[in-house]
């Protein structure tokens, strides 16, 4: 098999297969899917200086020539994908410089809805839309809305850097080919070994966490996202690391700990499957592509009783993964779909997902100095109702919750997350060998104290004087 670096890039018209996990991204779309009618894309909002318009138009269009991925066309019902000859994007500006009264931020607020939640026409080669809102006072905002059939995490930021790069008149580094190296045989998806997933499942359910939902995700379609989250500042996420680093545990592990300890609290059965993407890229780390795979971690939040013993749950898990030692972690939806066959029941619908993405930040120095800072972010996914994305933001680390919001009862999410955050703050604040916290949500504490507050005057009778 050739090396990365030898493959040539993509021509006019050339064919390459779709990974396993672009072809679920695909069949989600379609609306007569369970939590289909979705395109699985991360939208950006950056607020900054003046942009030159016409310079980021050119550069936009550069950087679909520089990625053939940005020119591939994925047919609605094929296996695989085609390059075309140009890139079909453009850049759309919206001017609202004449808008001094503040009125701006309601045709700002309607493009956010649209792009938060389109479907590009991936079919015709649309998998990244740029757009620039050219605001009073000098100032811009960016609009970037990426389809995750072209790039997967690490692979976005490597066009955001690109995007910043090609602005300023700087080539950048090499990059690698992502339809060559599918063709050429490459990241295709391991054969799961079966046995040893049936041993992790032995007597378990195959079912994403029990949340009380108030409809069936999988009688729904056409979800809205909507996002909250927890902020944790670059003091604490700092204390927080020390922390990790002390107990010998990985940083990743205790965000997820409290993430899956919090969705416990919420269960009718407390032993269940989460979905956990990675990416396991090649040598040639600027590539732009799809490498995720599904691992899935299953927990039992009865086991747990203290912030230690919650944390060593779901390193060990970590550890393997990334040591290799654990062969059960390939291919974990083609192993899901051949267990529930032998079980003769339906595939699991795996809606609850935690993405950690800790490791590096989204941009570089040149495009925020270029662009401005992240003002605003989300992601969708088909088949997804919540996704739990941990990224850097501003020195310290967000961990945000983007959930169909159609699918859970009033003020649940705001309680998870609520409590989600005293979790972390345990971790930050307390020795580990304690407790984990038992408190209620505020908004829990103050309805019942509400109910309770039963106190009336007196009346000074006794009761069959009344």
């Amino acid at each position: 098999m050739p090396q990365i670096e030898e493959l040539p890039e993509a021509g006019d018209g050339d064919i390459f297969p779709l990974t396993a996990v672009q072809q679920s991204y695909r069949l989600g779309r379609a609306a007569d899917e369970p939590m289909g009618d979705v395109a699985c894309h991360i939208y950006f909002e950056f607020d900054g200086p003046e942009i030159d318009w016409a310079r980021m138009a050119s550069a936009f269009l550069e950087l679909q020539r520089r990625h053939s991925i940005l020119r591939a066309a994925f047919p609605d019902d094929a296996e695989d994908a085609v390059i075309l000859s140009e890139p079909v994007a453009r850049l759309r500006v919206l001017d609202l410089t004449a808008d001094q009264n503040g009125s701006h931020t309601r045709q700002l607020d309607r493009l956010r809805s649209e792009m938060s939640s389109q479907k590009m026409a991936v079919d015709q080669g649309h998998t990244m839309d740029v757009r620039l809102s050219v605001l009073p006072g000098r100032r811009s905002r960016l609009h970037i809305d990426i389809d995750h059939l072209a790039a997967d995490h690490p692979g976005i930021r490597v066009l955001l850097s690109d995007l910043a790069d090609l602005y300023v008149g700087h080539d950048g580094d090499p990059v690698g080919d992502f339809a060559a190296y599918r063709r050429a045989g490459h990241d295709d998806e391991p054969a799961p070994d079966i046995d040893a997933w049936r041993r992790r499942l032995a007597d378990r359910e195959l079912a994403p966490p029990p949340l009380p939902l108030t409809a069936d995700p999988s009688t729904c379609s056409g979800a809205r996202f909507a996002r909250r989250g927890i902020e944790l500042a670059p003091e604490r996420w700092a204390r927080l690391t020390r922390k990790a680093e002390q107990n010998e545990v990985e940083i990743g592990a205790v965000l997820l700990a409290a993430y899956a300890h919090t969705l416990g609290r919420w269960c009718a059965n407390p032993d269940f499957l989460i979905n956990l993407p990675v990416f396991d890229r090649p040598g040639s780390t600027r590539m732009v592509g799809d490498f995720t795979r599904l691992i899935v971690l299953t927990f039992d939040a009865t086991g747990p009783g203290t912030l230690r013993e919650l944390v060593d749950v779901v390193d060990v898990v970590a550890r393997e993964y990334r040591s290799g030692r654990s062969p059960e972690f390939a291919s974990a939806a083609a192993a899901l779909r051949t267990i529930a066959r032998k079980r003769k029941e339906a595939t699991p619908l795996l809606g609850v997902v935690y993405t950690d993405l800790i490791e590096t930040p989204w941009t570089t120095a040149r495009f925020e100095e270029t662009f401005g800072s992240m003002a605003w972010t989300i992601t969708q996914s088909p088949q997804v109702w919540l996704d739990c994305v941990c990224f850097q933001h501003g020195g310290g680390v967000r961990m945000a919750w983007d959930a169909a919001e159609e699918l859970f009862a009033p003020q649940v999410l705001d309680s998870m997350v609520e409590y989600c955050g005293s979790v972390l703050d345990a971790f930050v604040e307390r020795l580990w060998d304690e407790a984990l916290p038992d408190s209620l949500p505020r908004r829990q504490r103050e309805a019942r104290a509400r109910v309770n507050a039963s106190k009336r005057v007196e009346s000074g009778k006794l009761l069959h004087q009344r």
